[in-house]
């Protein structure tokens, strides 16, 4: 029977299986000292909580370090724009071991099932507050105002260092697995044509959370990325005069070819695709774009 009142119930029932599935199992990798760690999680969104269910599930220990406050962490209170995800609302998500743990439970248990029924895409803002209390369930450890300052790979251990409150500890860690999002292993692209316009005059949507400032002015966004058109219809919700798309394509991605993702045969057999496999596979997804989200 689905939970009827609350998320109260709901927890409840995890507990239950939890507990009727020996969840967690005991840790099999034994913390030589308080400095070495067997997995290191640099960052403490939607993918860090996810991994780190995962490795409690085959009894191996981690630590997630995330440079923001609590609360605070992933992308989706800022700098995301969209209203709505584009998922499939019924997708797991980062629920790897109990259905009592989609958003889809947590959902249910709170509105019921009418409202589920009834409800088109999952709302950002919701779907962080689902987050939040995915790893209150969960419960990751995690170290948060904690930055990656440096990092150094060696064949037995690698070597990191975090700055909190200004201090810096060097930690040895077996694993160490960048769950950052954008932070990962990119920046903005700024146009050099832009170095010699003065700052006041344009923003990079990555940055920027002050659309007021657009109130009655003409705005050219650059780009057709999912980010660029948030980044215009936030200025026209808040009163901009006028927005203007400048892209280099033809036409705007239309079709999500990543859905192709999301279906039983992917996850079953990605595993064994080769190094080159996944790299065609990445780039084609890259090349063909994905649809901006729906507003």
């Amino acid at each position: 029977m689905y939970p009827q009142e609350s998320l109260k119930e709901l927890e409840e029932q995890i507990r239950i299986d939890f507990e009727n599935a020996n969840f967690p199992p005991k840790n099999w990798i034994i913390e030589e000292t308080n400095h070495e760690i067997p997995v290191a999680i640099i960052g403490a969104g939607m993918s860090a909580l996810c991994l780190s269910l995962a490795l409690k599930a085959q009894g191996i220990p981690s630590i997630l370090f995330e440079k923001k406050k609590e609360g605070d962490e992933g992308p989706w209170k800022e700098p995301a724009l969209m209203q709505t995800l584009r998922s499939p609302k019924n997708l797991i998500g980062p629920a790897l071991i109990s259905p009592s743990l989609t958003f889809q439970a947590w959902f249910k248990a709170q509105f019921g099932h009418q409202a589920w029924e009834s409800l088109d895409k999952i709302p950002r803002l919701q779907w962080d507050e689902y987050l939040k209390w995915f790893k209150k369930i969960t419960q990751p450890t995690v170290y948060y105002e904690s930055e990656l300052v440096d990092l150094h790979i060696a064949d037995q251990l690698t070597e990191i260092t975090i700055r909190h409150s200004d201090q810096d500890k060097i930690y040895h860690v077996v694993h160490c697995v960048l769950a950052m999002g954008i932070d990962s292993f990119s920046s903005p692209n700024i146009p050099e044509l832009v170095q010699n316009i003065p700052n006041y005059l344009w923003q990079h949507n990555y940055d920027t959370t002050n659309y007021e400032c657009f109130k009655g002015l003409n705005v050219a966004v650059i780009g057709a990325s999912a980010g660029a058109m948030d980044s215009a219809a936030t200025a026209l919700e808040h009163g901009a005069k006028s927005v203007e798309i400048i892209c280099r394509c033809n036409d705007f991605p239309r079709v999500n070819r990543s859905k192709s993702a999301s279906n039983v045969g992917y996850f079953a057999f990605y595993p064994e695709w080769s190094d080159q496999e996944k790299w065609d596979f990445q780039t084609y997804l890259r090349k063909e774009g994905t649809p901006a989200p729906h507003r």
